[in-house]
């Protein structure tokens, strides 16, 4: 017998999978095609392609985050002019996260991202505060290597000074603080 391609699309080997899936291990002896089909269609699927660089990886954290800071101040994200909020791209300098807009009001941080094993808090620190500008505030992300978690750091007088507009906004604090 020829051998004979077959071509179908993403759904219909999704369905054939499940279906294969579904065969008794006593059926799938008898049927020694179903293995090499379940073979073919491993190769067809291909998760979906990851950094291959440190680099790589430091622009899709710091996609990640301009993403977050956008939903939480209730701005745009994007690539384009248009876009409130925006991951800047490597190389440039300036500050990793960009805000134009009310973007600037609302979120009023310098954001320097760091993703990976090993860096120095002091020089991501120094980099925001070289990057902040008039108003604004540093703040150093950093996610560490193989983590999920991701941490903002900040300097004491900056957090001391977000704590006490907090406090006193909510009226837990005497005005002469």
């Amino acid at each position: 017998m020829a051998n004979k391609t077959v071509t179908l699309s993403q759904n219909d080997l999704e369905s054939l999978r499940q279906h294969l899936a579904t065969l008794p291990p006593s059926r799938r002896a008898v049927t020694p095609w179903a293995a090499r089909v379940e073979a073919q269609i491993a190769k067809t699927q291909k998760p979906p392609p990851k950094p291959r660089s440190a680099k790589g990886k430091g622009l899709e954290f710091q996609r990640c985050v301009a993403q977050q800071v956008a939903e939480l101040i209730g701005c745009t994200y994007g690539s384009d002019d248009e876009a409130e909020v925006f991951s800047r791209p490597s190389g440039h300098k300036g500050v990793d996260i960009g805000r134009r807009g009310p973007a600037r009001q609302r979120f009023p941080f310098a954001i320097e991202c760091k993703a990976g094993r090993s860096f120095s808090f002091k020089d991501a620190m120094q980099q925001a505060v070289a990057n902040a500008g008039k108003d604004e505030l540093p703040l150093v992300v950093h996610r560490p290597h193989n983590s999920l978690q991701s941490y903002a750091v900040l300097r004491w007088e900056d957090f001391r000074s977000i704590a006490l507009l907090s406090l006193q906004k909510k009226g837990l604090l005497k005005d002469d603080v």
